[in-house]
């Protein structure tokens, strides 16, 4: 009888090698036996769980990415419905008036749920241009500011911790008398 390292009684399973179509228990001239050791077997056994559960873990991790996906495109699709309350209030003059009440109401309730689901403002006031966060949809000549410079914010823009659901789009400052060309 053999032992392996660990004492531990070495095993052969015996396991009988069939052609495709043969029946169990039916005996054929080219059958073959092939011995795989009891220790060979658990190790196999071992590999196929372990990429089981990696498989496992691939696929909860997809199924994150699909959801985090999904709520971004939802709370993006609701960016627009936000912007037309808040110019609803700023257009508005009578904030005694009880519709102008509940337009500040349903405002803050969707400023609320936007919040909850980590959406934040990106800021985009007295900051230089980021491409990853701002979209640029015009240009003025100022002095006063360097290129680069946002000089109004046309539409603010909105993301959710690093994912972008929407650039805020602005008016950079663009100073001309650095490119101009002499004659």
């Amino acid at each position: 009888m053999e032992h392996d390292e660990k004492g531990k009684e070495k095993r052969t399973v015996i396991i009988p090698i069939r052609r495709a179509g043969e029946k169990a228990g039916e005996k054929s001239s080219d059958m073959t036996e092939k011995g795989v050791s009891y220790q060979e077997m658990e190790n196999r056994w071992r590999r196929a769980l372990a990429d089981f559960d990696n498989y496992r873990k691939r696929c909860e991790k997809e199924m994150q990415g699909i959801r985090e996906d999904e709520r971004a495109c939802v709370l993006a699709s609701m960016l627009p419905v936000y912007d037309s309350i808040e110019n609803a209030l700023k257009a508005s003059e009578d904030y005694e008036n009880p519709i102008v009440k509940g337009i500040e109401s349903i405002h803050k309730l969707m400023k609320q749920i936007l919040s909850s689901y980590g959406v934040e403002e990106i800021k985009a006031e007295e900051v230089l241009f980021d491409p990853n966060w701002h979209e640029v949809v015009g240009t003025v000549a100022n002095p006063k500011y360097p290129d680069g410079f946002i000089y109004e914010v046309v539409q603010k823009g909105y993301r959710m911790g690093d994912r972008l659901l929407r650039p805020a789009k602005v008016v950079v400052v663009k100073n001309y008398e650095n490119n101009k060309t002499s004659a």
